[in-house]
Formats: C-alpha cells, sequence, structure tokens
C-alpha cells in the first residue's frame, strides 16, 4: 500500500497474511535483505541465483528458502523412523478447509468448490489461524494458502520446486504432489517462507546440513 512520499506500508487487516505474487527472485532478495541489508548480497548472487549456504553475518546469522527436502521434511516428515504423512497436518486424511475457534485440527485453507475457506477480498487466512493443524515440526499452514517457492532450482534451468497447497483446491497439500513454476512468475497463489540458521562454528553447520540430507533421502516417492 502506498501511502504517500515514496513510503510503503501494510494495509489493515493483510499484515500477517502471506504475501503473494512475488516470484523466486523476488523471495531470494528478501533472503539477503534479511541476512545483510542489502537485496543484492547476501545467501544469493543475484547474477547467476545461485545460493552460498555457507554464507554468515557478523551475527553468525544466514536467511534463505528451504531447498524442497528441507520443506518436504518440515511439512510431512513423522518425526519417527522413515515415516511420512500424506498431508502436512500430521495426518493422513484429506483435510477439510472449515475456519472454527477452536480449530477442530487437520484444516487448512484452500478452494472446495463452489467454496473457499475464506472469500474476498483476503482469501488467504492470517498465519497460524488453524492453530491446531500444525505438522509434527510445528509448522503451521504448509498446506494451503499459497504455494511456497523453495532454493530448489530443477534441472539447471530457471524453474523452481514450489511447496505446499494453494487458494484453487486440494490436490497440491498431497505428499505426492511436486509443482513448480519459472523463477521470475508471479501469481496470486505464489508466496514463500524463509528458513535461518544460527551457527556458532562452521563444523557446526556442516553437521546440521548432513543431518537434514541424510533423513530426507528415505523419503517416499514423489510423483510429477
Amino acid at each position: 500500500e502506498h501511502l504517500g512520499g515514496g513510503v510503503y506500508g501494510v494495509g489493515a487487516d493483510w499484515a500477517d497474511r502471506p504475501v503473494n505474487f512475488v516470484s523466486w527472485t523476488d523471495a531470494a532478495r528478501f533472503c539477503n535483505w534479511l541476512t545483510t541489508g542489502n537485496t543484492e548480497t547476501g545467501v544469493y548472487n543475484t547474477t547467476t541465483w545461485t545460493a552460498n549456504r555457507a554464507y554468515l553475518n557478523a551475527q553468525g546469522l544466514a536467511y534463505f528458502l528451504p531447498t524442497d527436502n528441507e520443506w518436504y521434511k518440515a511439512a510431512y516428515y513423522s518425526g519417527s523412523g522413515s515415516t511420512y504423512y500424506d498431508y502436512p497436518m500430521g495426518s493422513d486424511a484429506l483435510p477439510s478447509n472449515a475456519l472454527g475457534s477452536p480449530d477442530p485440527g487437520n484444516n487448512a485453507t484452500f478452494l472446495v468448490s463452489p467454496n473457499y475457506t475464506i472469500g474476498a477480498p483476503y482469501y488467504r487466512t492470517e498465519v497460524g489461524e488453524h492453530e491446531n493443524s500444525e505438522s509434527p515440526y510445528l509448522t503451521y499452514d504448509q498446506g494451503g494458502n499459497v504455494f511456497e517457492w523453495t532454493e530448489t532450482n530443477l534441472g539447471g534451468g530457471i524453474r523452481r520446486v514450489l511447496g505446499g497447497g494453494y487458494l484453487s483446491g486440494q490436490i497440491a497439500l498431497r505428499a505426492d504432489q511436486v509443482n513448480q513454476g519459472a523463477q521470475t512468475s508471479e501469481f496470486r497463489d505464489f508466496g514463500f517462507r524463509v528458513a535461518s540458521v544460527w551457527v556458532p562454528e562452521p563444523s557446526a553447520f556442516g553437521m546440521l546440513m548432513l543431518g537434514l540430507g541424510g533423513l530426507v533421502a528415505r523419503r517416499r516417492r514423489r510423483g510429477c
């Protein structure tokens, strides 16, 4: 919302809803800004759009987009053995799109034709509105609301993997779905989720990433 004098702000009742109409490159630049205060320097090289996961600021912090594997684990991993749920609410049962207070669980914000969870002008619920529908890793809204850009590049090209559900239906919520988009695309159901790491020593970062990769490698096969 333009407030005049070159100043922008968030409109009333919009601050806690997922951002949309953002491209992957927008999201990468935002991560750079969070890390360094400059959109052009940080984890992401804005010329090649490659990531330097070892980049840390003076406080030992880095902000980045999760990879497809990292996003998938946070959404679907049960936390035990090699078991993954079908939906990112810790459930194998199809969620509903109900909005209640309190939230009865296993719900998300998406269209069950002809009914949206919430209609115009928002369409997107506030973050954490489904307070009892978190993943086993205690993340909220990884299914429903908007697609979320991940760092993962498909085939060395300019297409990136998108995680999660979206405003137009329920199929994309499932763990066996793979969604993608051109990294410059901006649509009403394209948003993103930021991950961060604090690393006191470089070796700790290496151990963390090795642990994530080892677990996610055992996930169930996903369809295309």
